[in-house]
């Protein structure tokens, strides 16, 4: 058996007994090495490293740690093994499929993460890095609070979970401001958001459309998870993204990670007012959103306790 696959094994052995635990590449090199002491004592006589063969524990978990890295494909396709594509990467054991696995992680009563969250969560940690990172004021949409006036699924892949407000032109010159007023270019541009918890490849294109159907009338769109898994997914995104411009980010859900923008959304110049109007109709949160950009546009003003509050 090679040592390839020997490593493989004891990564399957070690996250298994973990099972749903996310491990670093660095944690799981320890746990390899602490659970197997005669496999490291046999890598050690073989090494033509000096310093691994001295007996040099840190040396010996650096190289695990490395070899890791280098066995991603055979990982893939191990199939109980993931893995995500937050920095730094992390590895886990699951007995789920990928079509159970988010099943179960959308199904509160039998999720049984040991680092648990909501995605309701997800939505205060993803307005505090719009505000942050790119001046972005946003607005929780409850679905709850729309119409069902076209039956219980009339309004299926409408409303974003989130809308960002960004003005632009909020620090222009007076001269800057008229001249854009007097040529009628918008000086701000409304954002979309559709979040997730996880996105793998069993789900990857529905939430993909789910959010470019959300997003259809916004100046930008972009798909958030809290995790993107399993071989190919990231790749699919980006392939969707290139075809319909949809964004993907990846939100952080520990110190550990930071959020970032995995796919930039393709900018549209003009809002598709007629769709906007659909889910103004139908969502009272939205309507109350399209009135506060107007009140910005008749007073430059912005409420600052309206935007970014009751998550």
């Amino acid at each position: 058996m090679s040592k390839t696959k020997t490593l493989v094994e004891l990564a399957a052995a070690s996250l298994g007994n973990r099972e749903g635990e996310r491990l670093t590449a660095r944690k799981l090199a320890e746990t390899i090495v602490e659970e197997n002491p005669d496999w490291v004592e046999s890598k050690r006589k073989k090494s033509r490293n000096q310093s691994i063969k001295d007996g040099g524990i840190s040396e010996m978990i650096l190289q695990v740690q490395a070899e890791i890295g280098s066995i991603k494909y055979s990982i893939e396709k191990h199939p109980n093994l993931r893995m995500t594509e937050d920095r730094p990467r992390r590895y886990y054991y699951t007995s789920l499929t990928e079509e159970q696995e988010v099943a179960a992680i959308e199904d509160e009563a039998i999720s049984n993460e040991p680092r648990e969250f909501k995605e309701h969560d997800l939505y205060p940690r993803l307005s505090e890095y719009l505000a942050t990172e790119h001046g972005v004021y946003s607005k929780r949409i409850n679905e709850l609070r729309s119409s069902n006036r076209h039956g219980p699924r009339g309004n299926q892949w409408l409303h974003p979970d989130l809308i960002g407000f960004e003005a632009v032109g909020r620090r222009w010159s007076d001269a800057i401001r008229q001249l854009v007023n007097v040529r009628s270019d918008p000086e701000t541009r409304l954002w979309s958001f559709e979040v997730k918890r996880l996105v793998n490849r069993s789900n990857a294109r529905e939430v993909f459309f789910q959010a470019l159907s959300n997003s259809a009338w916004a100046n930008l769109g972009y798909l958030v998870a809290a995790e993107i898994s399993g071989s190919g997914t990231l790749d699919e995104l980006r392939m969707l993204s290139a075809q319909h411009g949809i964004g993907v980010i990846l939100l952080s859900v520990s110190e550990e990670t930071e959020t970032s923008i995995l796919v930039q959304a393709r900018l549209k110049p003009a809002i598709d007012w007629s769709a906007a109007d659909r889910l103004c109709r139908e969502n009272t949160d939205a309507a109350e959103v399209f009135r506060q950009v107007r009140v910005y546009h008749q007073s430059g003003e912005i409420n600052s306790q309206f935007w970014n509050s009751s998550m």
